[in-house]
């Protein structure tokens, strides 16, 4: 009888730690995963500012000829293309204020695989001077 009441004290106390552990475990664990999602979220969401900080904007740029943009490795057909912008708000300002961050454009990728689309980061000034030198091309 002796021996079930010294295995039971010390399946009792291994029993104790563990839990013990498990607690100091979790509670290390909670730490650290609070720490990490203060970090993984935006500075001005941390800071408690909850206004929107980035913005995408999408819109439909048609070309009527075919054209080159740099970046791009080909000659583009005449389209209508789905241009993305990504804007960060700039911070400290007593009014809402962006900056672009990426402009990308959707376009159909490269044969053999045509029937698919891919999206190009591209620079805004080339978009620019594609969509003019479209412009300035007479019509047929």
């Amino acid at each position: 009888m002796a021996t079930k009441a010294a295995e039971y004290k010390a399946k009792r106390r291994l029993f104790d730690l563990m839990s013990l552990i498990t607690r100091e475990n979790d509670s290390y664990l909670d730490q650290k995963s609070a720490h990490a999602q203060q970090w993984s979220r935006p500075r001005a969401v941390r800071e408690g500012h909850l206004g929107m900080t980035m913005s995408s904007r999408r819109e439909t740029i048609t070309f009527l000829h075919p054209f080159r943009i740099r970046g791009i490795d080909r000659l583009l057909r005449p389209w209508a293309y789905q241009v993305i912008t990504d804007e960060e708000m700039i911070e400290g300002l007593s009014f809402p204020a962006f900056r672009r961050v990426a402009t990308m454009i959707m376009v159909p990728a490269a044969p053999p695989r045509s029937s698919t689309m891919e999206m190009i980061s591209i620079g805004s000034v080339d978009l620019s001077d594609a969509q003019r030198i479209d412009a300035s091309v007479p019509r047929d």
